[in-house]
């Protein structure tokens, strides 16, 4: 029958659940005011270098953000600049962290081509990712975050994307 509430409120079985805001058009237009502010601020103060991955990093995830919301050209057009941004600062004495977020952006730019159906042009941004894993495989050797980049790189090269409708 009934139970007690006493008896069901044991708070070893409550279970936490993270819950991420949903995005919205809000959401990626403070964000670009915030990259905007960030870059005058970084050049401002003379310290573009120092704070350079965090900035790719940032740009890169207002693409994802673009992404999510459906504008694909936004979304494109920001993952481009980040990409830019981080072959600005990548070279042989990267950390890892600045090494990965270039292939993760490559990636990243490469799905948004795919589902914008243009697989051939994908493909060609996912080797760009394997090709920097070679260059680097001595740095980065069996990183997990490496590891992981890597195989995306390798499922997403191997997807098949498939004509929408109106599309073939």
């Amino acid at each position: 029958g009934e139970i007690d509430a006493d008896e069901s409120s044991d708070e070893s079985t409550v279970a936490t659940v993270a819950v991420a805001p949903a995005p919205t058009p809000e959401t990626a237009a403070r964000l670009e005011v915030l990259l905007k502010s960030f870059s005058t601020l970084t050049k401002q103060a003379n310290i573009d270098r120092e704070f350079a991955p965090i900035f790719a990093d940032l740009t890169v995830r207002v693409g994802k953000l673009h992404r999510m919301l459906g504008n694909f050209d936004d979304a494109q057009t920001y993952f481009a600049d980040g990409i830019e941004k981080y072959e600005a600062i990548v070279d042989e004495n990267s950390d890892i962290s600045t090494i990965i977020g270039l292939a993760s952006a490559y990636n990243e730019q490469g799905d948004v081509i795919a589902l914008t159906r243009h697989p051939l042009a994908a493909y060609s941004t996912y080797q760009q990712a394997l090709d920097l894993f070679a260059t680097h495989e001595e740095k980065l050797g069996d990183s997990p975050r490496a590891t992981y980049e890597r195989a995306r790189t390798l499922f997403l090269m191997s997807m098949e994307y498939k004509p929408g409708p109106g599309q073939m």
